[in-house]
C-alpha cells in the first residue's frame, strides 16, 4: 500500500487509489465507460490492482487491447475530474471487488469528488 492510499467509509471502508482505463488513438482518447440504469459513467477502479483483477477476470479491456491503466499524482482527483468533463458524464461507476456478481456503485461526480478530497492518509 502506498502513503497515497486512502480510507473512506470509516472501519468499513475501502482503500481509494481511484484509477481508470483508457484507450489511445493517434486523434482521441476513449475512456472505459459502463451503462447501468440508463446512465452512462466512467468505469473507475479503487486500486490499480482492482482494475487488473477486472482485466484478468474478464479478458476485457486489456493492455493487449490497448488499454492502459491511468492514475493521477493527487490521489486520483484530476484523472477522474478529466474523465468526468472529457465524457459529460455526472457521475462515476464503481465497480464491487470482481469476485464474480458484477455488482457496480453508481456515485454522483460531485459526491465521488468530495470522497476523494475528504480521504485520509492510511499508514503504511
Amino acid at each position: 500500500m502506498t502513503e497515497d492510499a486512502t480510507r473512506a467509509g470509516g472501519e468499513d471502508g475501502f482503500t481509494l487509489e481511484p484509477v481508470i482505463l483508457v484507450k489511445v488513438f493517434p486523434d482521441r482518447v476513449v475512456t472505459l465507460m459502463i451503462e447501468q440504469d440508463g446512465k452512462k459513467a466512467p468505469m473507475v477502479f479503487r486500486t490499480a490492482e482492482e482494475a487488473t483483477g477486472y482485466q484478468e477476470y474478464t479478458g476485457n479491456h486489456t493492455e493487449e487491447e490497448g488499454f492502459e491503466i491511468v492514475a493521477g499524482v493527487d490521489g486520483g482527483a484530476q484523472v477522474i475530474a478529466a474523465a468526468l468533463k472529457k465524457t459529460g458524464c455526472g457521475g462515476v461507476a464503481l465497480p464491487e471487488p470482481w469476485t464474480g456478481d458484477g455488482a457496480v456503485d453508481l456515485f454522483t461526480a460531485e459526491n465521488f469528488l468530495r470522497l476523494l478530497e475528504e480521504r485520509t492518509l492510511v499508514e503504511s
